[in-house]
């Protein structure tokens, strides 16, 4: 199991999104404050409980960050996303007339980005 878990869902008395559960030797171990009562504590889960919050939707893993990826090409990454939005306008209700705009302007962006590739060549 990860070392981390950030609460997705509020629960329990004190537990917020975004509080993290840190892997201790106890088990899962959050610092708890309460403003109003002057009270502060530990709140330790075991990894079974991290399951069930975790399978009940309130706790998800913190992926730590991969710095091994550090370039990234831009012009595969626009390639990506506009491909995404193509596809997000083709099922896109023809009334929604908003949405359609929003994402043909979009895409329009995408390939001016993409040609500013080849201008830059020339």
């Amino acid at each position: 199991m990860n070392n981390k878990f950030i609460v997705t869902k509020s629960f329990g008395v004190c537990f917020d999104p975004e509080d993290v559960f840190e892997k201790t030797e106890n088990g899962y171990e959050i610092d708890v404050k309460s403003e109003g009562d002057n009270f502060s504590g530990k709140f330790i889960i075991d990894e079974n409980g991290v399951k069930h919050y975790e399978k009940a939707g309130f706790l998800t893993e913190k992926k730590e960050q991969d710095n091994s990826k550090k370039h990234v090409n831009v012009f595969d990454e626009i390639d990506d996303l506009k491909t995404k939005y193509e596809q997000d306008l083709m099922f896109t209700h023809p009334l929604n007339y908003e949405k359609r705009t929003v994402l043909c302007n979009i895409v329009k962006v995408l390939d001016h980005l993409k040609n500013l590739k080849h201008e830059g060549r020339k």
